[in-house]
């Protein structure tokens, strides 16, 4: 077997074959803009001859070189008259160059780039690291070409990813050219540079995948291809390496079928364009199942990093609950699988919930008893307590998209001083077809809690691969059989919403959106604000969703720090969303309003007017769902009970709506 070759896939390709044709009809690039770092020389110009090739709209070519882009750029447009092709000088290492450059290709794609191609790269002089001379000179020239891998190889693909960032339209890809020396041991001396430089691109690019869930990311290993930089290497020349040369075609090609819809599965991964396509299409199970294709240590991560801690660690941030830590200040959860970290509960405002030695209810299906389910569930919270802030916190475990929902569930009273960073959601508990029954589980502290399907989906969709997350979300944190405990926490849900790191609006699918109710509005396709940008969440029947019409979400964007829709594919902060001319014609009224300086100056009879369109489907929850909006004077105090009727909640409501009016009237009139 060559050096360079492994077995992932049995079948390892050295030329292009049909499934990554760029003539297929589904790889095709037609109105989309390429971006191509490094595309005037060398690997670059076959990438730019792919994407040509699959009917890309627009190619935008970066390099150092003029006269070479100025070639490339009237070769390929000769070649495929339907693609412009543009030529932007430029070296990705200089800041003020890449600004420039992304400055330029705005105003010839104002819709933004489709997909980024980070070719450009660096070979260092091949040669061990020297030791230091009397010659400062000498010393200084080694270092910087040294230092110049590092410069293009991992300084340019982070400029190029904040740009890129900037200018990305929805569900954009980014393809980081990388090198099989940063994804097999080190083999010959004289590379440290280059590798060392391509290893830390691609854990740039990895972390970039996590930071940004609607964008896709992936490093390639492009094969061994004839080009200039092959020969500075000098492997050509070692009679030991027996070389096993690639088509040209075929790193282009297999970029190309990455970013296509087929290879969404592997964003976030590392892979060879030499292996075959249907092969992996055919592990997508296996690939989702494990912390798999990534560069790193196997079956390593970060919880795996985190040991004992001494007595005497000064170090504040960390706090210790049962067999989990948790820092303070971000949030990360550790959870190791041995003894090594002590209990230490006393000295935390935390409690865990109590646990079983089995799962509870495993075994039922979906169809079993849901009263029953219910009872089984309400008997695994221990109580909160109610005279004080208390609530439950949930650590919910890393999981690929088929693994149960699993966690651990704790006590945290706000306001303590100490409380851990969480993030709250804010969703429906009915799906788009209106199901809002249990028929999902989530397994807290190894025991079943029945939540309804469209929670699950928001579980899944915001939990992490490979690390723990803590979160607030209503149907696993509160008992919901217990009517004390939900009017409490609700009386609570201002705090729980603004002590939140930030609020994530879960919308379900876009493919389920197509069945949401009710008229769509007629979006402004001009109007857009980056990524994602207004007109594709339009597009994509967003603003059906009834969380939209929900009375709830009032309170939860109105008192959150920060909040950011998801859907399935793509997120968008939700300030900059509500802010949006489409947007503003589209939703609710109220929801255009910002609440928070609305409510102290209109007061309780205006908002609860305005409300009358959100929807509830406990018709006490129209005037529990704005109390954590409102500052009611002590003369009409008004407290979430779920024990009192729909009538006595609305009369009692009447008679404080009453004694505010007449109060402002008596102000008015005394003044």
């Amino acid at each position: 077997m060559p050096l360079w070759e492994t077995d992932y896939t049995t079948t390892f390709h050295h030329q292009s074959y049909p499934a990554i044709s760029p003539t297929r009809p589904e790889l095709s690039a037609a109105t989309k803009t390429i971006f191509i770092s490094g595309g005037g020389r060398g690997l670059g110009t076959s990438i730019v001859d792919a994407f040509a090739q699959a009917g890309a709209s627009h190619i935008i070519v970066t390099g150092r070189s003029a006269s070479s882009l100025e070639a490339i750029a009237s070769r390929v447009h000769a070649a495929h008259p339907s693609t412009k092709v543009t030529g932007l000088p430029g070296d990705v290492s200089r800041e003020a160059d890449v600004a420039h450059v992304f400055a330029q290709a705005k105003a010839i794609a104002p819709a933004g780039i489709d997909v980024l191609v980070a070719n450009a790269g660096y070979l260092s002089t091949v040669a061990p690291v020297p030791a230091a001379t009397s010659s400062a000179q000498a010393d200084d020239a080694v270092t910087a070409d040294w230092w110049r891998g590092f410069e293009v190889n991992v300084k340019g693909v982070y400029l190029l990813a904040r740009h890129f960032l900037a200018a990305a339209t929805p569900n954009a890809v980014f393809l980081n050219v990388s090198a099989a020396a940063c994804h097999l041991n080190p083999a010959f001396p004289g590379f440290s540079s280059y590798a060392s430089s391509k290893i830390g691109a691609s854990r740039l690019v990895e972390t970039l995948q996590i930071e940004n869930p609607g964008l896709r990311f992936y490093n390639i290993q492009p094969g061994v291809v004839k080009t200039d930089m092959l020969a500075k290497s000098g492997l050509e020349e070692m009679g030991s390496v027996q070389l096993p040369y690639d088509d040209p075609e075929l790193p282009g090609h297999f970029l190309v079928w990455l970013a296509s819809p087929e290879a969404e599965f592997l964003k976030g991964k590392f892979l060879w364009a030499n292996w075959d396509v249907d092969e992996l299409t055919a592990k997508k199970d296996d690939i989702a199942a494990g912390n798999k294709l990534k560069t790193g240590l196997a079956q390593m991560g970060a919880k795996q990093l985190i040991g004992p801690q001494p007595a005497s660690d000064a170090r504040l941030d960390w706090n210790t609950l049962s067999d989990a830590r948790f820092c303070m200040s971000c949030g990360f959860v550790a959870e190791p699988n041995d003894a090594r970290l002590p209990p230490s509960p006393e000295a935390l405002p935390f409690q865990q919930e109590n646990e079983t030695d089995e799962l509870a209810d495993g075994g039922k299906s979906a169809n079993s008893d849901i009263e029953h389910d219910l009872a089984e569930t309400a008997s695994t919270y221990s109580p909160l307590r109610m005279n004080q802030r208390e609530v439950r916190l949930f650590v919910l475990k890393p999981g690929c998209a088929s693994d149960p929902i699993m966690g651990r569930i704790f006590h945290c009273v706000l306001d303590s001083g100490q409380h851990i960073p969480y993030e709250a959601v804010s969703y429906t508990w009915a799906d788009a077809y209106g199901d809002s029954s249990y028929s999902e589980t989530a397994y807290c502290n190894h025991a079943a809690v029945r939540i309804t399907r469209n929670c699950s989906s928001a579980l899944r969709r915001i939990r992490h691969e490979m690390d723990s997350k803590v979160i607030w979300i209503d149907q696993i944190c509160i008992d919901q059989t217990n009517m004390a405990e939900r009017g409490h926490q609700v009386a609570l849900m201002p705090r729980i919403y603004a002590s939140a790191t930030q609020v994530l609006i879960y919308l379900c699918s876009v493919e389920d959106a197509r069945y949401f109710a009710g008229p769509m509005p007629n979006p402004n396709s001009e109007n857009t604000i980056g990524f994602p940008s207004v007109s594709h969440l339009l597009d994509a029947d967003v603003l059906r969703h009834p969380w939209f019409r929900r009375v709830w979400v009032l309170q939860e964007v109105a008192n959150a720090r920060k909040a950011t829709l998801l859907s399935s594919d793509s997120s968008a902060d939700w300030e900059t969303f509500r802010n949006s001319n489409s947007t503003l014609r589209a939703i609710p009224s109220i929801l255009s309003l910002n609440l928070r300086e609305f409510v102290p100056l209109s007061g309780f009879a205006d908002l609860l007017e305005r409300a009358r369109e959100c929807y509830a489907s406990d018709p006490r929850d129209k005037v529990f769902a704005l109390l954590g909006i409102l500052m009611l004077p002590d003369s009409a105090p008004l407290v979430p009970n779920y024990a009192k009727s729909v009538e006595t909640v609305f009369t009692e409501t009447a008679v404080a709506l009453i004694k505010i009016l007449n109060e402002e009237f008596l102000v008015r009139d005394g003044a």
